[in-house]
């Protein structure tokens, strides 16, 4: 198997900085943004870099999210609101 194969079963890139890695049954994912409708692969990990809209989109967190997730995020005064 060439490297870019492998790649290509491990990485997923949805637009911006929205990354899924997926590793067996294992999925992580930074900054969902962009997903398409239908998406419906659970996370088991989420890294949001920061608030912005195009890094932190309520609607395509809910795409991922699951009861079992672990987010990561930063501590900004939005979440104080």
């Amino acid at each position: 198997m060439e490297i870019r194969d492998f790649i290509k079963n491990i990485v997923n890139w949805y637009g911006q900085f929205s990354l899924q890695f997926t590793q067996g049954d294992k999925v992580l994912f930074i900054d969902p943004y962009n997903l398409p409708t239908d998406f419906n692969q659970k996370a088991d990990w989420v890294f949001i870099s920061h608030d912005h809209f195009d890094h932190l989109s309520f609607e395509d967190l809910a795409k991922v999210a699951s009861i079992k997730i672990l987010l990561f995020m930063q501590r900004r005064t939005w979440l104080h609101k």
